[in-house]
C-alpha cells in the first residue's frame, strides 16, 4: 500500500488504517520489565495469606509485590474504593492480588506460582441480593472513602441519580391508563481490539508513562497522588488508542506498573491478555428498569421510571459513583413528557466492577422507553409511529440532582 500526499501523521486515522500508528504494545524502552498479576478465582473471602517464595524463585523475576508490601492504595475516578492491590480480602473474582515482573513469560509462571490461602465468604451476586444487602455486606467502610455519596438510598449503594420535572404523581392519577412494566439489560463488555497496556518510567525527577488511557490528565493526577509528585513531574505520552467505546478511563495497571518501577529502577511495562481484558477490567451494567407510564388519548402524561444497577465490587471505575447522566439516562429521554420522576440506583456486589460502554446508560434507557412505546401502542390498538408523533422532542428535564 502507497501512502498518498496529504494523508496525516501515523497517529491520525491513516495510520491507523495502514499499520504504521505506534500504539502502546510498540513502544520499547530499554532495560524495562513485563508486570504480571495474580487474579482471584474466587469472588468473595479473606485473604489468610500470600506466600510469595515459589514466584521469587522463578529464573528471571526481579521483584514480587502484594499489598503487604504497599499497603491499601484506593484509586478511582471519583469514588476511591478501588485498591490497586487486593488487601485483606478479595471482592469479585478477577481481582488484583498480586504481581511478579520481568520477562512477559517470567513474569506470567512467576504470577501462576504465587499462593494465595483464601476463606471464602458467601458472595453477594444478582440485583435482588444487592438492593436488599446490609452496609457491611461488601464496603462496611465505604462512608471513609474520598467521593462517597451521603445520601444514599439503600446502604449497599454506590449512588443514586434523580431527576424530576412537574407532578408525576398527579400525571399518573389524573391519566386515563396508566401502564406498569419492567425490562432488563444483561452485562456486556466494550471489547476494544487493543487490549489495555501501559509502561512507567521513573527518572530522577520525573515520571514517563506511556497508556491506553483516554484521560491523560487524570493519570498523572492519580499517580502524582501515589508518588507525592507534583504533577508537572508526571509526564503522560500520548499514543493511539485502539479501540475505548468509554472502557479506558481507568488506570487498572498504571499505578501498579509505578510501584514495581519505583522499587526496582526500572522501567516497567504490562499488556494485558483478551482474557485480562474480559475478566478483570469492567462492564456495561446489568440492570433492571420499572417503568409507570401514564397515557391520555395519544399522549404520554407522566412517567414514573425506577432504575436499578448492578454496579459491581467497585465504585471506582465510573466517572461519578452513579454511572449515568440526566439527558443521556432517562427513560423517554427523546420525548416531552410534561410529569415525570426517575430515580436510578447504583449497588455493589462481588461481580465485575461496572464502568462506562459507550453512552453510559443510555443502551438500557432507550430499549426500555422504546420497547414500552411498542407495547402501550399494541394495547391501545394504535400505530407506534401515530403514538409518538404527536411527542416533541426535548433536551433539558428541569431540577434533578446526581449523587
Amino acid at each position: 500500500m502507497s501512502r498518498t500526499p496529504g494523508r496525516g501523521s501515523t497517529a491520525g486515522g491513516w495510520g491507523r488504517v495502514s499499520g504504521g500508528a505506534t500504539y502502546v504494545g510498540d513502544v520499547r524502552v530499554p532495560g524495562a520489565l513485563h508486570m504480571a498479576f495474580t487474579y482471584s478465582p474466587v469472588p468473595s473471602a479473606r485473604i489468610a495469606r500470600i506466600d510469595t517464595a515459589a514466584a521469587r524463585q522463578v529464573p528471571g523475576v526481579v521483584d514480587v509485590i502484594t499489598a503487604d508490601d504497599i499497603g491499601e492504595i484506593l484509586v478511582g475516578r471519583a469514588l476511591l474504593d478501588y485498591p490497586v492491590l487486593a488487601a485483606g480480602e478479595v471482592r469479585f473474582a478477577g481481582q488484583r492480588v498480586a504481581v511478579a515482573a520481568e520477562t512477559r513469560a517470567a513474569a506470567r509462571e512467576a504470577a501462576l506460582l504465587i499462593d494465595v490461602d483464601y476463606e471464602e465468604r458467601p458472595a453477594l451476586l444478582g440485583l435482588d441480593a444487592a438492593a436488599a444487602a446490609p452496609g457491611d455486606a461488601i464496603h462496611p467502610r465505604y462512608e471513609e472513602y474520598v467521593g462517597a455519596v451521603p445520601d444514599r438510598p439503600a446502604p449497599n449503594a454506590q449512588g443514586v441519580w434523580r431527576s424530576a420535572e412537574g407532578d408525576a404523581a398527579s400525571g399518573i392519577a389524573q391519566a386515563e391508563t396508566v401502564f406498569e412494566d419492567e425490562f432488563t439489560a444483561g452485562r456486556s463488555h466494550a471489547a476494544p481490539l487493543e487490549p489495555h497496556a501501559c509502561i512507567v518510567a521513573v527518572g530522577p525527577d520525573h515520571v514517563d508513562v506511556w497508556a491506553t488511557h483516554k484521560e491523560p490528565y487524570g493519570l498523572r493526577r492519580w499517580i502524582a497522588a501515589v508518588s507525592g509528585l507534583p504533577v508537572e513531574q508526571i509526564r503522560v505520552h500520548l499514543a493511539p488508542i485502539g479501540g475505548d467505546f468509554g472502557s479506558k478511563g481507568f488506570a487498572f495497571a498504571e499505578v501498579a506498573c509505578y510501584l514495581l518501577a519505583a522499587r526496582t529502577g526500572r522501567p516497567v511495562r504490562h499488556t494485558m491478555t483478551y482474557d485480562d481484558e474480559l475478566a478483570t477490567t469492567s462492564a456495561r451494567h446489568p440492570m433492571r428498569i420499572r417503568l409507570r407510564t401514564a397515557v391520555s388519548g395519544k399522549t404520554l402524561a407522566a412517567l414514573d421510571a425506577y432504575s436499578e444497577l448492578d454496579g459491581g465490587a467497585f465504585g471506582g471505575v465510573k466517572a461519578a459513583p452513579m454511572i449515568v447522566v440526566p439527558v443521556v439516562h432517562a427513560p423517554f429521554a427523546s420525548y416531552a413528557v410534561a410529569n415525570r420522576r426517575e430515580i436510578c440506583t447504583s449497588y455493589y456486589s462481588n461481580t465485575l466492577p461496572g464502568g462506562h460502554v459507550r453512552s453510559p446508560g443510555e443502551f438500557q434507557a432507550i430499549f426500555s422507553a422504546e420497547s414500552q412505546i411498542d407495547m402501550i401502542a399494541a394495547r391501545i390498538g394504535v400505530d407506534p409511529l401515530d403514538l409518538r408523533a404527536p411527542m416533541q422532542p426535548t433536551i433539558a428535564f428541569g431540577a434533578s440532582s446526581r449523587s
